[in-house]
């Protein structure tokens, strides 16, 4: 790749666009596109970038063009399978069709074109940031509750990597280049499962943690899952995509069972409630189901289907979407809106509790 993160010379360019899906879906999206790049590569050179708002580019070298072109094929199937819309590709040989995927690129653009450190160097400053502080600090944490009349509980706390953090620290932009913030992401997360258990002890509730199930298959994680105290894995809920479960079902079903094993609760999130068919064998094994609430997306079948209990509506902005997913039947909700609303539901629960007290003492002084 050039300094600018879109062509290299020579070998196959995977154009995706994903302009298609919903907007609100293509950050993650752009995350999940580097892990499985990577996945079906493996040690194959090959760089994946973001070159316009929800446009990314894989290049690979010139005799990898078509595992590119079916990497392209599988994520279309499995974005359209899970609800996410519909995602576009195309593969483009260099360099004899370098113009015309240069005019294609230009015409996406939003913006001109930056220069920007390299994915690599960008990767080494981050390392080199984040070696001397706590992992924590680049984690936002978000409680999840549980709705009840007689006064909501917070069942455990979800996690996000906060890469504005990490970028801020690093002096590196990392946002517009997908390679790059799923290593940030997963230096990020490995870091904090590796002081998970001091994590844990002043905790009374668990912490989730979100994985890719490539980096939960190997030696490091596997010897840190077997370390951990028993106590630690009571608090410790571990997090997989449904695209994660939809791509790689054998593997992620090898991985939950090694964890339930162990004693670790196991989450899947990035749900579409509207979909839920398409990992209905994974969400069987799972403890926590997570998945973006939208008011025109009935849910009805999916908290009736996999249980309410353990159904999550996320990433709530607002007390009326929080309200709206309880309404629809939702239990569990999280969010900035759901903490609001929350703390609303306490509000009115308190102010409630005299007014019932009250008629209470002045029956009992008329029986006097």
């Amino acid at each position: 790749m050039t300094k600018n993160g879109t062509l290299g010379h020579i070998g196959g360019t995977l154009l995706l666009d994903a302009r298609g899906t919903r907007e609100r879906d293509i950050p993650k999206l752009g995350r999940f596109f580097a892990q499985f790049a990577d996945d079906r590569l493996g040690g194959k050179h090959h760089n994946l970038a973001s070159v316009a708002d929800g446009v990314h580019l894989l290049v690979v070298g010139p005799h990898d063009s078509a595992i590119a072109a079916a990497v392209g094929a599988d994520l279309a199937r499995c974005t359209a399978r899970l609800g996410f819309g519909t995602l576009r590709w195309r593969l483009f040989h260099l360099p004899g069709e370098r113009a015309e995927l240069m005019a294609q690129i230009e015409s996406l653009r939003a913006a001109p074109p930056h220069e920007s450190a390299s994915p690599i160097d960008g990767m080494a400053k981050v390392e080199a940031a984040l070696g001397g502080t706590d992992a924590s600090e680049f984690l936002r944490e978000r409680p999840v509750f549980a709705l009840d009349p007689a006064g909501d509980n917070v069942v455990f706390t979800d996690t996000e990597v906060m890469l504005d953090a990490v970028a801020d620290i690093a002096g590196v932009e990392i946002a517009g280049n997908s390679w790059l913030v799923e290593r940030a992401s997963t230096l990020v997360e490995r870091r904090m499962l590796r002081h998970i258990a001091a994590a844990t002890r002043a905790r009374e509730r668990p912490i989730c943690l979100h994985f890719h199930s490539r980096f939960a298959e190997d030696d490091f994680f596997r010897t840190l899952v077997d370390q951990l105290a028993s106590v630690a894995k009571e608090r410790l809920i571990l997090d997989f995509s449904a695209v994660d479960a939809h791509e790689n079902p054998d593997r992620l079903f090898a991985i939950m069972a090694r964890l339930q094993e162990a004693g670790i609760a196991v989450a899947l999130s990035q749900i579409e409630w509207a979909a839920v068919d398409a990992i209905a064998a994974h969400a069987a094994k799972a403890a926590w189901l997570k998945g973006r609430f939208d008011p025109a997306v009935p849910a009805s079948h999916a908290l009736l289907t996999l249980g309410a209990s353990r159904c999550v509506a996320t990433d709530l902005a607002t007390p009326a979407l929080a309200e709206a997913a309880a309404q629809m039947g939702f239990v569990n909700v999280t969010g900035p809106g759901a903490e609001s609303f929350a703390a609303q539901r306490r509000s009115r629960l308190l102010r409630a509790q005299p007014e019932a007290k009250a008629p209470a003492k002045a029956d009992a002084g008329r029986k006097k």
